[in-house]
């Protein structure tokens, strides 16, 4: 709330505020009720990403990759095999070890999208 307070005293005139699922301070809806009750005058909306991710309805690739997905899920379970992630890679369906796709890091953060984020906070 401190850095919301700041936004409001430099009269700005917007702010969004992201909150990691299972936050310590009790989510999306409950830090929108603390800014509520410590900034009556502040519009709070509260939008939770994932569903807008997965608003919409589903188009025949979503149902058909749905099915894949889970077929080849139950199949590895079925065969045994468990800690796998299923996904699909160049049209197929592939199966990684949960491990290993843990520790892969493809991507790293540029530093052009560090600087944005900072000069884009308040």
């Amino acid at each position: 709330c401190k850095n919301l307070l700041r936004g409001v005293k430099g009269k700005k005139s917007s702010t969004i505020v992201i909150v990691a699922e299972g936050d310590a301070n009790g989510g999306a809806y409950e830090v929108a009720k603390k800014v509520q009750d410590r900034i009556p005058l502040y519009d709070t909306k509260v939008t939770i990403l994932g569903h807008m991710q997965r608003g919409g309805s589903p188009s025949s690739f979503d149902r058909v990759l749905a099915t894949r997905l889970g077929y080849a899920a139950c199949n590895l379970l079925l065969d045994g095999h468990n800690r796998m992630v299923v996904g699909l890679r160049a049209n197929q369906i592939k199966s990684t070890d949960l491990e290993d796709s843990l520790n892969h890091h493809a991507f790293k953060l540029s530093d052009d999208l560090l600087e944005i984020a900072t000069v884009m906070a308040i």
